[in-house]
């Protein structure tokens, strides 16, 4: 792995963990529309891309995504389905 990869490695790994705590801070003060946020992600992965851009590239945000929209589903919905109470805080 080169230097640059490593850094953004790092860079993608912080970015993750910072999305990750701001989404416990909003579900923790009430305001998480988990549902909204996942028909989003959703949206993006069903709207037609232009013609100009790199379909495996595509496909790979797409991918990327589709996983955030996962982790935000069963973290923030799913797991409330079968204990109301269950929090990730």
């Amino acid at each position: 792995m080169t230097d640059l990869e490593k850094r953004l490695d790092a860079k993608i790994t912080a970015q993750a963990l910072v999305i990750d705590e701001i989404l416990k801070s909003l579900d923790r003060a009430g305001l998480l529309d988990a549902a909204a946020i996942v028909e989003r992600l959703e949206q993006f992965i069903d709207t037609p891309k232009a013609d100009c851009v790199d379909a495996h590239e595509m496909q790979e945000v797409a991918a990327e995504v589709e996983g955030w929209a996962d982790m935000i589903y069963v973290a923030y919905i799913e797991d409330r389905k079968i204990d109301p109470a269950l929090s990730r805080t």
